[in-house]
């Protein structure tokens, strides 16, 4: 599984025709026109709020960006939320081009994203960071498997062991984990999100086992409440963890949050992790519980 980075638009809170435009600003409609392979016509339609997914796609590749979310994870979600075709604001011919093709006019796109709660974004296209082979192959022998059952946050192709995967064009965080051992190392901007959603399938005995590899962030909301949570274990590396596809570590330690394993289990793949110690919880004097290293 891969941490997949991503850089947030310019403009996040805008239409996706003001981020374009705020993306070309520095470049003529007919140059960009040119180096993008489209009349300037279709350049100045996308500015204004008109056009297809598939130009404005287009578009955004030659600008180094891609358009997110992608229908296919957007169909997910409004399965999962229990969304009718009506609740989408568009009419069914409409939404059902958009989730089945991908393809479709930015207005259907943008009014869709709106109705499921969701801001289209063009994001940045960055290399993937990815969990090293060798602390993937020390986790799956300190389990003792050859693979994962799930990936639900993995690139594509995926970089760890896996049966099954889901990738962000899937929407992970909008499909049922089930499985025996589900290894989910998450994209770093969305982290409370997809904790949430790993407690909820343990919660529900969909997931059996998981293992969710996030930053350490002591201060956090997050982290607060997976420390507070009697179902989990927090390993914490004591080295920084340099992912493939950087040549720099992340900013911050990493933790490795536990779900479903036994005692035995837990003792066993601590024993093949690099060096780690265990987070616990340990009174101070009369006042709330902390957590300790």
């Amino acid at each position: 599984m891969s941490i997949l980075t991503r850089t947030r638009a310019h403009l996040p809170g805008r239409s996706l025709a003001a981020q374009l435009s705020a993306l070309r600003a520095n470049i003529s409609r007919r140059s960009f026109a040119n180096t993008a392979g489209v009349d300037s016509k279709i350049i100045a339609g996308l500015e204004t709020g008109r056009g297809t997914l598939a130009s404005l796609r287009r578009v955004a590749d030659a600008l180094g960006h891609y358009v997110s979310p992608y229908p296919s994870a957007l169909a997910n979600k409004r399965l999962h939320l229990g969304i009718g075709i009506r609740g989408c604001g568009v009419s069914h011919p409409a939404l059902l081009s958009l989730e089945q093709t991908g393809d479709g006019l930015v207005a259907t796109y943008e009014t869709v994203c709106k109705a499921l709660g969701e801001r289209p974004r063009l994001l940045t296209i960055v290399p993937t960071w990815y969990t090293p082979e060798p602390l993937l192959r020390a986790i799956l022998d300190g389990l003792g498997l050859d693979r994962f059952d799930l990936d639900p946050a993995s690139p594509c192709p995926p970089t760890a062991p896996t049966r099954t995967y889901f990738t962000e064009r899937d929407g992970g965080l909008w499909l049922p984990w089930t499985a025996r051992t589900v290894w989910c190392n998450p994209p770093y901007d969305q982290v409370p999100a997809w904790t949430d959603k790993a407690r909820a399938e343990i919660t529900a005995g969909r997931a059996q086992r998981l293992l969710l590899l996030i930053p350490y962030r002591p201060e956090t909301k997050c982290h607060q409440s997976l420390v507070a949570d009697p179902t989990a274990r927090i390993l914490i590396f004591d080295r920084r963890i340099t992912f493939g596809g950087r040549r720099n570590h992340l900013d911050s330690a990493s933790a490795l949050v536990c779900w479903g394993l036994s005692d035995v289990e837990f003792v066993r793949l601590a024993g093949h992790l690099p060096a780690s110690h265990e987070l616990r919880m340990s009174p101070v004097g009369n006042r709330p519980h902390l957590p300790a290293i």
